[in-house]
């Protein structure tokens, strides 16, 4: 019985802190990585565990995983060692569309005597759609007419 109770206040001690940034901004396109990182306290190191991200949406919450129709080929983790040895536990979403626009969760989970599960504040993933900058749209207003008018030389030339 007391080697049960030493186990289970070493369990109890085991703290997870798991940190998120606010907010990641992406073009249409482009890839999106979603910082998460974690601390631990009560132990020295932990070397089992996992973590996953949900998508929140209204009245739903979606892993998000390659294997989540949504996300299918699009997502990148960091591996079971990073994520043990330098507390990562970001993820890369490739080729952002704007409904990826969402709030993002990382959730922990460690094993040390037990099982224990924290998640992060929520990062706001904002994806909006690429504008060409002024500079470029004036260029490309200016190389159509160019480009035609030689064209239309060209034809006329036998």
């Amino acid at each position: 019985m007391r080697n049960s109770l030493v186990c289970l206040s070493g369990f109890l001690s085991l703290e997870i802190q798991v940190f998120q940034v606010p907010e990641v901004h992406a073009t249409s396109s482009s890839d999106a990585t979603l910082p998460c990182t974690y601390n631990i306290s009560g132990v020295k190191e932990v070397t089992v565990g996992s973590y996953k991200w949900y998508r929140h949406l209204v009245n739903t919450e979606a892993e998000v995983s390659n294997s989540n129709k949504d996300f299918t080929g699009r997502i990148s983790r960091v591996n079971t060692d990073r994520f043990i040895n330098t507390r990562s536990a970001q993820i890369t979403i490739h080729n952002v569309i704007p409904s990826d626009t969402a709030n993002y969760y990382c959730e922990v989970t460690l094993v040390h005597g037990g099982e224990i599960t924290r998640h992060g504040p929520g990062t706001l993933l904002n994806v909006t759609e690429k504008t060409p900058s002024p500079q470029n749209q004036m260029m490309s207003e200016k190389a159509g007419p160019s480009t035609y008018q030689e064209m239309a030389l060209y034809s006329v030339i036998p």
